[in-house]
């Protein structure tokens, strides 16, 4: 595996316990959800701009996405619609012999939901109600772990759950065909109203649609310095050329902008090194064109891949 990204991330302490203070005047309470779900709302609206000389910047900065080499927000994405066989491209000579001990981003979530000490669940998904989605589930929605569960539990917003309810969890989510994400989110200390202290405590395990998840929607229209912050779990989308009709219908869901149609050639291109890996081209594609598949090694746990890739060193 690489070694950290970028300098470890530390909690912030000293003087910078105001962040502290203005997270618990700011955060997520049960009176005041519907100011949440329109600040989710503006996130999205502002999204749609981020490529833009003035507001881009700002948009950026205010939701601590930059400096880049000093923020280290962090989102995997965890497609449920992964299959256990190795790509059909050449991209490794060791490839197959480890696609057999490869865990699938269904059993990454588990195990980390198994490890971690206390699973605050959401009561309904804030995205979805903020967007009024109708065609998939408000209640399977976000799980906090660890410190950050704990935390808004106590706020109101949120109920202990057992392991045997978040595994149900999990298995719905991917029964409805939803993208599980793990998040490491710097802004959300404000919206949840996490203290300094939480936040090396603090892993979101979220079950998005692509019709309202606001990252997602943010990623979409972000550069690629945003995208950055978006990882693969090491599966990712493969082509099977001869089955691809050119349709085109996968190509606006891309979060990555990895798709494109291939001039004069009838059928798209994936690129791989743009792949996030959500899996929702293969989905859209009605002709099972496209395949969710291994591509490079896959880190053992979450917490793994957030440490090496992302500098967190994150407890359970």
């Amino acid at each position: 595996m690489t070694a950290p990204a970028k300098p470890l991330w530390h909690n912030p302490t000293g003087i910078a316990g105001i962040r502290t203070v203005l997270a618990r005047l700011a955060h997520a309470r049960r009176w005041n959800m519907p100011v949440i779900r329109f600040f989710f709302r503006l996130l999205v609206a502002g999204a749609h701009h981020q490529k833009t000389p003035i507001f881009g910047p700002i948009y950026k900065r205010v939701l601590l996405f930059t400096p880049v080499e000093r923020q280290h927000t962090s989102a995997i994405l965890l497609p449920f619609n992964a299959t256990a066989a190795p790509a059909t491209i050449e991209v490794g000579a060791d490839l197959a012999a480890q696609a057999d001990a490869s865990p699938l981003p269904i059993d990454l979530i588990k195990d980390c939901l198994r490890k971690s000490s206390y699973i605050g669940a959401m009561r309904t998904c804030v995205c979805r109600d903020a967007f009024g989605c109708t065609t998939h589930s408000h209640d399977v929605c976000c799980m906090f772990l660890s410190r950050s569960g704990r935390r808004v539990v106590s706020y109101g917003i949120a109920d202990e759950m057992s392991l045997e309810d978040a595994f149900a969890r999990v298995d719905r989510a991917a029964a409805e065909g939803l993208v599980g994400q793990a998040l490491w989110v710097e802004v959300e200390q404000f919206v949840w109203g996490f203290h300094n202290s939480d936040m090396d405590g603090f892993l979101e395990i979220c079950f998005c649609c692509p019709c309202c998840c606001t990252a997602m929607s943010v990623c979409r229209s972000a550069a690629r310095d945003v995208k950055g912050h978006f990882r693969s779990s090491g599966y990712q989308a493969v082509l099977d050329g001869s089955l691809c009709t050119g349709c085109g219908d996968c190509v606006p869901g891309c979060i990555g902008e990895a798709i494109t149609m291939a001039a004069g050639a009838g059928r798209i291109t994936i690129d791989l090194a743009n792949c996030v890996g959500c899996g929702m081209c293969a989905t859209t594609c009605a002709t099972d064109a496209i395949a969710i598949a291994r591509t490079k090694p896959v880190y053992p746990s979450i917490h793994q891949q957030l440490l090496e890739q992302s500098g967190l060193p994150l407890v359970v």
